[in-house]
């Protein structure tokens, strides 16, 4: 038996960096501050008495009592995080209420026959909906603020499952002044030369697509929108 007592929150944490192995890319990932998330490892190790990442100015490693310790959070959090799930789904039951999260333009002219069609097979289903920007891809499925969600993919949302609705085509927007303006097609290697606008999110599945990294020898220019 242990008596720590430790949060669920500081476990998340330590997870982002475990998964990162970079504490600037796990903070924008828990949305801390690097300061504070740093601060929030340290505590966690303090309360195990074990030193969980070996720290660099470099780098960031996982200690063998990290690796190990990281093998259990994860059992753990899959399955907290599934009885949290299996309560909300059997709250929705007994309430008739679902949760809706949507991005903007997320499944365009559909959203009205879609929500159209599921009112009228289940006119006792209050739903709730709630838009989401563009930071958080999963319109609140990361979390557990939503139960069901109009996404663009792709993207690296872990343990979701998903429908596609419909297929895009990629279409390049460029100012009429842009070298490329006079063009009817472009490929990827063309458009890598220039700076590209890229929604401001740290989902890096989202951010390598859209940010044509196959076509690049190392990430380029992007303004953040």
């Amino acid at each position: 038996m242990t008596d720590i007592d430790l949060q669920t929150r500081k476990l998340r944490y330590f997870l982002a960096v475990a998964d990162e192995l970079h504490f600037s890319r796990a903070a924008a990932r828990v949305f801390l501050t690097q300061q504070a998330l740093s601060r929030q490892i340290k505590e966690l190790e303090e309360e195990l008495g074990v030193q969980l990442f070996e720290r660099t100015t470099r780098s960031v490693a996982l200690t063998p009592a990290g690796e190990s310790f990281l093998v259990a959070v994860r059992d753990v959090l899959e399955r907290l995080d599934d009885a949290v799930a299996a309560a909300r789904r059997t709250d929705r039951l007994l309430s008739g209420r679902i949760r809706l999260g949507f991005i903007p333009g997320a499944a365009l002219e559909l959203t009205a026959p879609i929500m159209t069609a599921f009112r009228a097979a289940y006119p006792d289903v209050e739903v709730q909906m709630r838009e989401f920007p563009a930071n958080d891809p999963s319109a609140g499925l990361a979390s557990g603020v939503t139960d069901v969600a109009f996404i663009r993919l792709p993207q690296g949302t872990q343990r979701i499952e998903t429908e596609v609705l419909f297929t895009d085509p990629v279409v390049a927007m460029v100012a009429e002044t842009h070298p490329l303006a006079t063009r009817t097609s472009v490929s990827a290697r063309d458009l890598v030369a220039h700076p590209l606008t890229l929604s401001d999110t740290t989902d890096e599945v989202y951010r390598a697509f859209w940010g044509l990294y196959d076509a690049r020898s190392s990430p380029g220019a992007f303004v953040a929108v």
